[in-house]
Formats: structure tokens, C-alpha cells, sequence
């Protein structure tokens, strides 16, 4: 099994953003700098574990989210500015 580098626990909700839906009671895992497990309740996972180094973050009560884009936009542009967004494949986390 492999540790888990990060583990964000019992989260309210945790927003899965384009995916257009909320996990309850959730539970997140990072490994490497990424975010490689997602599900509602504890972790239950073959391949990875909470170790004695990982850390853990309580979330009851808490929302978890991606980072937050601003979507607003200014008359002065003319409307749409969609050719300026930035694709995002796949979640990660910056390296504390």
C-alpha cells in the first residue's frame, strides 16, 4: 500500500467542479502532488492508505473546493471572453 501525503476528511461537501456534482461526507487523498482518491465516507481504497507521515485535515462542517476562478467581465470588452479561459484536465496541488 502507499501513503497518502494528504488526507481532507468528513468534508461537508466536496465540489467536484465541471463534473457538475458535491460528495457528502467526503473524502479526498493526495499522493505526489495530486489528487488520486475522491469518495463519499472514509477512505476505503486498496492501493493507497492514511500513514503515519500523512497529514490529516478535518473538514466537518467545511466545504472543499478547486481553486476558485473569477468569471466576471467589463462592458468595455464586449461580452464573451471564453478564448481566454485555461483548460484544466486534471487537479493537482501546489507543493506546500
Amino acid at each position: 500500500m502507499t501513503d497518502l501525503e494528504l488526507v481532507i476528511e468528513n468534508a461537508s461537501e466536496i465540489f467536484l467542479g465541471d463534473m457538475g456534482r458535491a460528495l457528502s461526507d467526503g473524502t479526498l487523498g493526495v499522493h505526489n502532488g495530486a489528487i488520486v482518491y475522491l469518495a463519499e465516507g472514509p477512505l476505503r481504497h486498496e492501493k493507497y492508505r492514511i500513514g503515519p507521515n500523512t497529514t490529516r485535515f478535518d473538514a466537518r462542517g467545511q466545504l472543499v473546493t478547486p481553486g476558485l476562478i473569477d468569471p466576471h467581465t467589463h462592458v468595455v470588452f464586449g461580452g464573451e471572453r471564453s478564448h481566454e479561459s485555461v483548460s484544466y484536465t486534471h487537479l493537482t496541488l501546489p507543493t506546500p
